[in-house]
């Protein structure tokens, strides 16, 4: 297990993370339902890019290179920047230019993940590890996009209860694969959500009716 000045930066990226749980979880315990307040957008928008940073740099570090490699969640990361800032201008009244920026930035963030893709190797993908991180990662993250389709359907910013369900199944397998990596950012960065994560789908469960259709 690598620790170095590196670790340091990607744990910064991982109490903001922690921080945005927090701030959802108390949000949604004080409104007796599962919310989606505007400081969660923000502050998953400044932890993501510091996480981005990371896992550029662990993907070229040479001492890496023996371990599996951490561009599944790097793809993710980047995937989820169009969704946190599109419900960030779903919380705010802003202008209609603002929301067609949105839509260009995302066409060329998903460009960018498709070229990351594109340099995959053969024997990487037939790496069972591989095929779990991916499938994680990808499971992790097209939550935020299915909870994006959901937002932009309902013209507001909420958490619909898929969401969670989503986010256990995407947990279960990127903890493995944090495992398996050895790597101690992306294990305390998964380990703790958990508590969250269920607690989300016991309140959306509690409220039922209040629910928008996933």
């Amino acid at each position: 297990m690598i620790i170095d000045a590196w670790t340091v930066f990607g744990m910064g990226g991982n109490l903001l993370y922690s921080a945005r749980v927090l701030v959802q979880w108390i949000a949604s315990e004080r409104a007796k339902k599962s919310i989606a307040p505007r400081s969660f957008w923000w502050i998953s928008l400044i932890a993501c890019f510091i996480l981005i940073i990371y896992s550029i740099e662990r993907s070229i570090d040479e001492r890496m290179r023996d371990k599996p490699p951490p561009l599944p969640l790097l793809v993710g990361y980047i995937i989820t920047l169009v969704p946190y800032f599109r419900n960030l201008l779903l919380s705010y009244n802003v202008k209609r230019r603002w929301h067609i920026a949105s839509y260009v930035l995302a066409f060329f963030i998903f460009l960018i993940c498709l070229g990351l893709l594109l340099k995959i190797q053969a024997p990487m993908i037939r790496s069972r590890w591989f095929i779990v991180g991916a499938a994680g990662s990808l499971i992790w993250n097209m939550r935020f996009l299915w909870q994006w389709v959901h937002a932009e359907r309902v013209k507001k910013s909420v958490f619909p209860i898929s969401f969670w369900y989503l986010s256990f199944l995407g947990w279960i397998l990127n903890i493995l694969y944090s495992l398996v990596m050895q790597d101690l950012v992306y294990i305390l960065g998964f380990v703790f959500n958990i508590v969250p994560i269920t607690r989300n789908i016991m309140l959306s469960r509690k409220h039922a009716p209040d629910r928008e259709p996933a």
